[in-house]
């Protein structure tokens, strides 16, 4: 019973980084400069460290409009 209890948690923890791993990777390479997302295929945390992305987003008027018709 344990050892099964033992490898059906090791295949939980296992899944959820896999599933987790590609959100975690859009939250830094939010944050890190394009270049560095190109030269480094594999990022634990962000490299080049701006918000310029985030300022063009919300600079964006398409984005505006978009959260405009989402609350209408």
């Amino acid at each position: 019973d344990y050892l099964i209890d033992y490898f059906i948690v090791l295949f939980l923890i296992a899944y959820m980084a896999i599933i987790a791993y590609p959100i975690y990777y859009l939250v830094i390479a939010s944050f890190s400069d394009a270049q560095k997302i190109v030269d480094i295929p594999f990022l634990l945390w962000p490299e080049g460290f701006n918000t310029d992305n985030y300022k063009r987003v919300l600079e964006s008027e398409l984005f505006l409009r978009g959260v405009v018709n989402s609350i209408i």
